[in-house]
């Protein structure tokens, strides 16, 4: 075991406190729906007081679908070798396997059970606890807080993009095609087109839709009044979609403060806001092919 400035290692774990756990994707990761824990990790987990024979469940939540999850314990947990487990139903396998199908044809046709994928980067799986819900792991392929800084830059592209289009078409909401999606380090992304973006803003006539009176500014690239594009289903969820979730159905004009109140406030005020822009989407979302309810949507942004 190591201990670096509270951060604690023991065999392929890492611990970076308070909210933080990571593990390198083996073998067991791949084939047998979960990984052992070592004793020095437990603590994370608060799981260092399971007895022989106890279970745990919990949830794995990736993208915003949950997966149910379990800690096991095979023997006593004061021994040093590790006989506690984490365990993953096949959904969850299944994840692991399609983000890294190299690794994973790799790890069921080597002879040798120790073999590492020569010329692969083993990936690591990131688990961040939920600060409400205990149980809860929101899990990831990325360092939770470097992809919220990549995140964050993506956001900031995206809305210079759109700001940048002037002369924009009007159309009729229709359905549109599912994209194909994109692959970094095993986690998939979607493309926002900024001509979309820039359609829904005209088609708000470049008003805050929480409130037309939230005027800002008068913007020097488009001439209106400043307003930025929101997707109300976040795009990471296309996934769970027939259809395009990169239409103007699906893409509010907010006023900054609404977008960063939409994204960071408190969940109370999150309901409130998404309560009146489902009520002004839902028939054109369900013409674009996307069904949601409303009890779906505060799940999803409770979850993010």
């Amino acid at each position: 075991m190591t201990q670096t400035q509270n951060i604690i290692s023991a065999d392929s774990w890492t611990v970076i406190p308070p909210d933080v756990a990571f593990k390198e994707i083996d073998r067991s990761g791949f084939l047998h729906r979960g990984t052992g824990i070592p004793i020095e990790i437990r603590p994370f987990f608060q799981i260092s007081d399971m007895v022989k024979g106890e279970r745990r469940n919990i949830v794995l939540q990736f993208e915003g679908t949950p997966y149910e999850a379990y800690f096991s314990t095979t023997g006593s947990v004061e021994r040093a070798t590790p006989q506690a487990r984490l365990f993953w139903m096949k959904d969850f396998t299944l994840v692991i396997q399609n983000a890294y199908p190299d690794h994973y044809s790799f790890y069921e046709n080597a002879e040798d059970k120790k073999a590492k994928p020569y010329g692969l980067e083993i990936p690591n799986l990131y688990l961040q606890k939920d600060q409400e819900t205990p149980g809860l792991y929101i899990v990831s392929f990325d360092d939770p807080r470097l992809a919220q800084a990549v995140e964050e830059t993506d956001e900031a592209d995206y809305q210079r993009r759109v700001q940048s289009k002037k002369n924009v078409k009007i159309r009729e909401d229709k359905p549109k095609n599912k994209p194909d999606p994109s692959f970094k380090k095993g986690r998939k992304s979607w493309d926002r087109d900024e001509n979309t973006g820039a359609e829904a803003m005209a088609k708000a006539e470049y008003r805050c839709e929480m409130d037309a009176n939230h005027l800002t500014f008068i913007s020097r690239k488009t001439g209106q009044n400043f307003v930025e594009a929101h997707h109300l289903i976040p795009i990471s969820l296309q996934d769970q979609f027939d259809y395009s979730l990169d239409v103007t159905a699906n893409i509010v004009s907010l006023c900054p403060n609404c977008h960063k109140k939409i994204h960071h406030a408190r969940y109370e005020d999150q309901e409130q806001m998404i309560t009146l822009l489902y009520q002004q989407r839902k028939d054109r979302l369900r013409t674009c092919g996307i069904e949601m309810d409303m009890q779906r949507l505060f799940h999803i942004y409770k979850s993010l």
